[in-house]
């Protein structure tokens, strides 16, 4: 069941980018349920692991790209995602542990910053890509 909701999420017209943020959107209703289905404690914290894999994978791709274009807003575009990272990292060590509000955190966390960064960040830094392409420049996929 996909969960990406544009009232939610706004895409970011860049499709590689859309389809990253439909998995991780989709990995944070697979770790809200199984905490919501009451699943062993081993199941959650692989859900929490996976959520983890699919935004390390997505913020690569995004900082590929941005190098690749010499993108000038690369610095304050890292410095979004540098601030992500560690709170996730605090959030997962409490659900790693075994704290079921963790869980929560975890996933209002990710909704919310997904939601902003998306609207803001991203929606800026695919911009300058599809212009960065328009006007003949290549991207690794």
């Amino acid at each position: 069941m996909r969960t990406y909701n544009r009232k939610n999420v706004s895409p970011v017209y860049f499709a590689a980018f859309d389809a990253e943020h439909m998995e991780v959107f989709d990995a944070m209703e697979a770790l809200r349920l199984a905490v919501a289905a009451g699943a062993p404690a081993e199941h959650v914290q692989a859900a929490a692991r996976q959520l983890a894999e699919h935004v390390g994978a997505h913020f690569a791709h995004e900082e590929r790209l941005m190098r690749a274009s010499r993108y000038s807003g690369y610095a304050w575009h890292m410095q979004s995602h540098d601030a992500a990272r560690k709170r996730m990292r605090l959030v997962a060590e409490r659900v790693q542990a075994g704290d079921a509000a963790g869980v929560s955190a975890l996933v209002g966390f990710c909704k919310s910053w997904l939601r902003d960064h998306t609207g803001l960040h991203d929606r800026m830094m695919t911009a300058y890509l599809r212009d960065y392409q328009r006007e003949g420049g290549q991207l690794p996929s």
